[in-house]
């Protein structure tokens, strides 16, 4: 059978680039998208238009569409099972619930009810005929796929959170319509226990062995050593045998160094963990550095970036982003929830924890600060007022002082031309 892969066009800012090339889990969209269809036995066909899909039964998924595999399966599971009577084909759903509303309301697709229930559906079809001349979604009835979602909590400020519990849904079964950075960071976030499974049943050969191994990395039978030992690592790896990795998945060659923290998250290969590092879930792309004492949550990093923020949390940062200690994101806004710009306006994400996105080649001086919600372009180079730089040792700024003995000495000289 056949898939056909709808190009929609559609360009990701701040990094201007298609939607496909996006990275979620350190690979492009449309590279997991080809993978988890063909995986499902299908043959993918790229499209430009609804008028060259032609053989039936077939899939038509959009290309901004980022799923699951199990969330793939399970809707082909029901779907061949059922007739659509007199509709052309199954569009998936999901029922409205904490999993689909958690993040970024306002970009995904809006609730409607169905058979007395509250769903959201989504841009992925299965077709036993096609109107060119109408969408997909006015041809095909609805397709609730029954899954279960799992709460992880963790306690935050009730600054950020009324209840004073920030609660992130997990289930593999998942869609989400990647139409701005912030579906990126959906995406990552809810996206992870999906892909754990996809690994898990990739290594089924090696998978009675990770016990084993974990035991062996712990060298104790406690509880708490074993969980803080549980990862799936690549060839080459060197974890120091104080860093507490726990479910995660690393790439080869990854280094991660004493007393790090690496939790719930994805490493692609030649990242370097530095020693102190706290890095929670998280993607972070092939060859970045996360340098001492650096503490970053929730975040979707390009290739060969270097991130020292001291803190930053649900941002977006393109391939060789740089950012300093004392510089990075704001994540929360007193006044109400953080706006992001889409198509021309700014909009309310629900959100208070939310950072931002910069693009690619982007550097984040020292003490440059941006706001929650903002985008900072590909090549922008952000740093404080030049005019408070050290230009000459003889003239530092008022901020500066210089304490140096020849500066005492030429103010003991001057002193003495003066009084005499």
């Amino acid at each position: 059978m056949i898939c056909y892969l709808l190009r929609t066009g559609r360009i990701i800012a701040p990094f201007e680039r298609p939607v496909g090339e996006t990275t979620v889990h350190t690979r492009t969209l449309a590279e997991q998208q080809v993978e988890r269809i063909t995986r499902a036995g299908f043959q993918v066909e790229w499209i430009d238009s609804l008028a060259e899909v032609r053989s039936f039964p077939s899939l038509l998924i959009s290309d901004d569409l980022y799923f699951t595999e199990a969330a793939l399966r399970r809707f082909l599971k029901h779907a061949r099972r059922r007739a659509p009577g007199d509709a052309a084909g199954w569009q998936a759903s999901l029922e409205e619930n904490l999993l689909v509303q958690r993040f970024f309301t306002p970009l995904i697709p809006q609730p409607h009810e169905y058979e007395g229930m509250e769903m959201r559906s989504y841009d992925c079809y299965y077709l036993h005929r096609l109107d060119p001349g109408r969408t997909p979604e006015e041809q095909c009835k609805p397709l609730l796929i029954p899954n279960r979602t799992r709460l992880q909590r963790a306690p935050v400020h009730k600054l950020f959170e009324v209840s004073g519990d920030f609660a992130t849904p997990r289930s593999t079964v998942f869609f989400t319509p990647i139409r701005h950075w912030t579906g990126l960071l959906s995406a990552n976030l809810v996206g992870l226990m999906g892909l754990f499974t996809e690994q898990f049943r990739r290594r089924a050969w090696s998978m009675p062995l990770l016990p084993l191994r974990i035991l062996a990395r712990a060298g104790s039978l406690r509880p708490s050593l074993l969980l803080s030992k549980a990862y799936l690592a690549g060839r080459g790896c060197k974890v120091h045998h104080s860093a507490h990795v726990e479910s995660s998945i690393l790439g080869n060659d990854v280094r991660i160094g004493p007393n790090a923290t690496v939790r719930g998250c994805v490493l692609a290969d030649g990242v370097e963990i530095g020693p102190g590092a706290v890095v929670e879930g998280s993607s972070v792309g092939a060859g970045s550095l996360i340098p001492t004492t650096a503490c970053i949550r929730g975040c979707v990093i390009g290739r060969e970036c270097s991130i020292a923020s001291l803190i930053i949390q649900f941002s977006v940062l393109g391939d060789r982003a740089i950012t300093c200690p004392t510089g990075g994101f704001t994540d929360f806004v007193l006044r109400g929830y953080v706006q992001i710009e889409h198509e021309g306006g700014m909009l309310p994400t629900e959100l208070r924890l939310l950072g931002g996105a910069a693009g690619d080649d982007t550097f984040l001086g020292p003490g440059v600060v941006v706001f929650g919600g903002r985008e900072v372009p590909n090549g922008c180079q952000l740093v404080e007022n030049p005019r408070l730089w050290v230009r000459s040792a003889a003239d530092p700024p008022e901020n500066v002082a210089r304490v140096d003995r020849r500066r005492r000495q030429a103010k003991k000289q001057a002193v003495q031309r003066r009084s005499a």
